[in-house]
């Protein structure tokens, strides 16, 4: 190419940074606030309706229902966004994929919940809630997933959180109604509303996907375990402690605890909408990606920080007249391990999209290894020091899982930029004659 030949510098693309990237995903987060709000009013309105101990045995459930459903996807979600950016999603037949992903996970599901139900002394509805609003959550995950790869974050975003958003109807109802204050009214209207989650997503994956006519093979689909264990390492931090403090503490403390983590889900809600725009425009234009970027869930993070330590203490007293007071002494811990899930979901997405198979094996097992010390740690401390330790653990667990992810993205992001390599050559694998695809 001569160098009239070359393009100007007024024809590069610009590099996504600090304000392209800002703009992405706060129309993300714009988009999908109404079912944000939603989800967090109708939980905190849920925890104020329900008597104490009904309060903490609905978080537990629920905390339940996600950590099982998360865990139960087996990766499959991550595998399949993978796959389909890797291929383009009209490579897949998008509905097969779902049958699949079903008769995959539905054991898995199944024995899960078979294992918990003794220790958290579940009733026959409460195991079927648990089991049937998991399944669903993985379809739902799945079907996020998808969404999110093919750019239509909002819909990405607000999928995943329009089934606890919709509870702010029986939220209502139950305020209007005391006669409705019961547990089992609150289970099976998430229920109802996960089974319409799922419809709203086969709908808009008709609308925007096409539909090929390959589909996730069996081993393709066992080589996805390798993103199990970094869903272990999320579920720990950020489901694991009502889920711990439910089979160790009061319903009482559960309930306490469950009314200030419920407020600072908003880090993961936040964290969530904007890490799927971050990591997707990395993995979409790696080679033209500012700090800026980096930087932006950072600068998001600090300010969520200070306003959270400012203006939730005076918050949960007035809004629960001094009920769960007793939890506040816990928010500088707790707030601290949100606030680091919210920053390391971009070097986790970033990972999950461009690393290098060899590469993600390792980031897997030690996200693996980061869980499993960080259940060892919570369960010792919470013997030790009560409810205290328990958020203590959660929070090294935060610190320790963000610096596993950076160890890992920066020597990642560094090699990319010495070979320059275009943005569909690492971590790509073309598709093998005779059909059959090699497993990431």
């Amino acid at each position: 190419m001569s160098k009239n030949d070359a393009p100007s510098a007024a024809d590069q693309p610009a590099p996504t940074g600090l304000r392209r990237g800002g703009i992405l995903a706060a129309g993300s987060i714009a988009a999908s606030g109404i079912t944000t709000l939603c989800s967090l009013a109708a939980t905190l309105l849920i925890l104020r309706a329900l008597p104490r101990e009904e309060a903490g045995r609905f978080a537990l459930l629920v905390e339940l229902l996600y950590s099982v459903g998360l865990l139960g996807t087996l990766g499959q979600s991550i595998l399949q966004a993978r796959l389909y950016y890797q291929h383009g999603a009209g490579a897949f037949d998008w509905v097969r994929d779902a049958w699949s992903t079903i008769w995959t996970t539905t054991p898995i599901v199944a024995i899960s919940v078979a294992a918990v139900a003794g220790p958290y002394q579940l009733t026959s509805f409460e195991g079927i809630f648990v089991f049937a609003g998991a399944e669903l959550f993985v379809l739902t995950s799945c079907f996020s997933a998808v969404l999110a790869q093919q750019r239509h974050y909002a819909w990405a975003s607000a999928l995943l959180r329009l089934g606890n958003g919709l509870l702010i109807l029986p939220a209502v109802f139950m305020l209007a109604n005391r006669s409705l204050c019961r547990l089992e009214f609150v289970l099976g209207s998430l229920l109802l509303f996960l089974s319409i989650v799922v419809v709203v997503g086969i709908v808009l994956l008709g609308r925007w996907v096409e539909r090929g006519s390959g589909s996730i093979s069996l081993r393709q689909r066992i080589s996805g375990l390798v993103f199990l264990a970094s869903l272990v390492a999320l579920v720990v931090p950020q489901r694991g402690l009502i889920v711990i403090a439910g089979a160790m503490l009061t319903p009482a403390t559960v309930a306490a605890l469950a009314a200030v983590i419920s407020i600072l889900r908003v880090f993961d809600l936040v964290g969530e909408s904007a890490g799927r725009v971050f990591s997707t425009e990395m993995a979409q234009h790696p080679g033209r990606i500012g700090l800026g970027l980096f930087a932006a869930p950072w600068l998001l993070m600090g300010l969520m920080v200070a306003a959270v330590m400012i203006g939730l203490p005076p918050m949960i007293h007035h809004f629960y007249g001094g009920r769960y007071d007793g939890a506040l002494p816990l928010l500088p811990w707790l707030v601290t391990a949100a606030a680091l899930r919210l920053v390391e979901i971009i070097p986790r997405g970033y990972l999950s999209y461009l690393a290098p198979a060899p590469l993600l094996h390792r980031f897997a097992a030690a996200q693996c290894a980061a869980a499993m010390i960080g259940v060892a740690a919570m369960v010792v401390w919470t013997n030790a020091e009560g409810v205290t330790g328990l958020v203590r653990a959660a929070a090294g667990v935060a610190v320790l899982r963000l610096g596993i992810s950076y160890s890992f993205v920066i020597p990642l992001r560094s090699q990319r930029n010495r070979l320059s390599q275009p943005a569909d050559s690492v971590g790509v694998e073309p598709l093998q004659p005779g059909g059959e695809e090699p497993p990431v």
